[in-house]
């Protein structure tokens, strides 16, 4: 499972055995927080994220206005790197893959809002 903390620019993995086997070992949790691996930066805070059948990790990044996506397979780069960025891609907040491949990102527009 690939994740980021909320305020952090970084992304990392665990395996997501560690996380399911919590009620049958009692080192569930240690042995998790001993397999997390670091995949380093990735040019800013991702809003959402989403994997497709390819081995791709899109994070959704809401302060460049873009998708950046992350090459999980072993013959991958090892970087983030840009997939898709556009003005009109205000505050992407979160993708799926459709059943036709494409992917499809919510617009949450939240800084749009004006006060009164």
């Amino acid at each position: 499972m690939y994740y980021s903390p909320l305020s952090t620019n970084y992304l990392y993995s665990v395996p997501t055995a560690n996380l399911r086997e919590r009620d049958s070992n009692p080192t569930a949790e240690l042995d998790a927080h001993s397999n997390v691996t670091s995949h380093g930066q990735r040019g800013g805070n991702a809003n959402g994220f989403e994997g497709d059948s390819n081995g791709l990790i899109y994070q959704l990044m809401p302060t460049h206005n873009a998708i950046y996506s992350y090459d999980s397979t072993p013959m991958g780069s090892g970087q983030t790197i840009g997939f898709l960025r556009d003005t009109r891609i205000i505050w992407p907040d979160g993708a799926s893959i459709g059943f036709d491949g494409y992917i499809y990102m919510n617009i949450n527009q939240v800084s749009l809002r004006c006060c009164a």
